[in-house]
């Protein structure tokens, strides 16, 4: 029995497997939901992370640099520039 409930337990974790879809769209969105609740508090922005040095504000900054380059197709991936950086976004990371 317990060979087949990690074979289930595997199988909801298993991005290739369509049968997994619900599970990790719910924890995804439970995740994005607890990181916007994080990030809507302007305190917390200057809080420390598990991540080393980088603090809430890299973490955010960072999720957002990956997914909106990951959106972009390959031909216009690095020719997307922000005018002028958000505030207090730019120092900290790898500082």
């Amino acid at each position: 029995m317990a060979e087949t409930q990690d074979t289930m337990t595997q199988a909801e974790w298993d991005a290739m497997n369509p049968a997994s879809k619900e599970n990790l769209l719910r924890v995804l969105r439970e995740e994005a939901e607890r990181t916007f609740r994080l990030a809507a508090v302007p305190g917390n922005w200057e809080k420390p992370t598990a991540s080393g040095h980088w603090q809430v504000r890299d973490i955010i900054g960072h999720m957002v640099d990956v997914t909106i380059t990951e959106a972009l197709p390959n031909s216009l991936r690095g020719r997307l520039r922000l005018a002028e950086p958000a505030a207090g976004l730019g120092a900290g990371v790898g500082t």
